[in-house]
């Protein structure tokens, strides 16, 4: 398959964008934004070691056990 095939048949499965509409936030679960929406306020407006954090997926780390240490300490707002 050639790059302009794949192409066509990646586009022939695309759905065109559906109209825009305003819903509730009750009813906007499950619903992409139509536009990006940003805060005049920055939250919160200081360092907070309580936001600061990670995730990990179970499975790239189904081979450390059941202890993962900590490699270093970085305080909030030094990076």
């Amino acid at each position: 398959m050639t790059l302009d095939e794949a192409l066509a048949a990646l586009l022939a499965q695309a759905a065109a964008p559906l109209a825009q509409e305003e819903v509730s936030t009750f009813d906007a679960d499950g619903r992409v934004l139509a536009q990006d929406i940003v805060s005049a306020l920055q939250v919160p407006a200081f360092d907070n070691s309580a936001m600061d954090g990670y995730a990990l997926r179970c499975a790239d780390v189904a081979a450390a056990g059941t202890a993962l240490p900590v490699s270093q300490r970085i305080a909030a707002g030094s990076v």
